[in-house]
């Protein structure tokens, strides 16, 4: 699925893509899908570290936008990708 996220102090403009499942039977497998996309289309990350949930954390740098890759514990684990633009 695809979230959209808008920002109202500023026109209403878009700032943040959100991808995300509607189901996370296997949330190893979801993460694994995920990063193995995100390497094999942008390479390694510019950065990375321990996470929450025994997830480690991603992200890009590229041409100006922000690429995150994470999971976090708010009501159980949930695993976010997003792209900001900067």
């Amino acid at each position: 699925m695809l979230g959209f996220h808008f920002d109202p102090r500023n026109n209403g403009r878009l700032v943040e893509l959100e991808f995300f499942r509607s189901s996370y039977r296997d949330q190893r497998a979801s993460f694994d899908e995920f990063q193995r996309h995100l390497e094999v289309t942008y390479g390694p990350a510019t950065r990375s570290g321990p996470g929450d949930e025994g997830f480690p954390w991603y992200e890009w740098d590229v041409a100006g936008t922000s690429i995150r890759h994470f999971v976090f514990d708010r009501f159980g684990p949930e695993e976010h990708l997003r792209i900001r633009r900067a």
